[in-house]
């Protein structure tokens, strides 16, 4: 939806519903926001994957913990946890963030 379209909406909701104050966002601190978001859980997903890596392949699989965290896009991190969680061994993993 549009931001403006939805601003429009708030601010008819919130009349609707009796307040007089709407808390305003700018478009700044609305991709601020966003960017902080993606941003926890781009972390969460690669700690998710170092304790993951860890628990079912042991410490020394920690050593490819470094190319994980060069993977900005967060659905490729998403995807490398499924892949993770469904690897009988560590190479099919390896290989899967070979195409990352």
């Amino acid at each position: 939806m549009p931001e403006d379209l939805e601003d429009r909406i708030i601010v008819k909701t919130l009349a609707l519903e009796g307040r007089k104050h709407m808390p305003y966002l700018s478009n700044i601190e609305r991709r601020s926001l966003a960017k902080g978001i993606e941003e926890g859980e781009h972390r969460g997903l690669v700690e998710a994957i170092a304790l993951g890596l860890e628990l079912k392949f042991g410490a020394q699989a920690l050593e490819h913990l470094p190319r994980v965290r060069e993977i900005a896009s967060v659905q490729k991190l998403r995807e490398l946890v499924v892949e993770l969680r469904t690897a009988p061994a560590l190479e099919p993993f390896l290989e899967a963030l070979r195409r990352h």
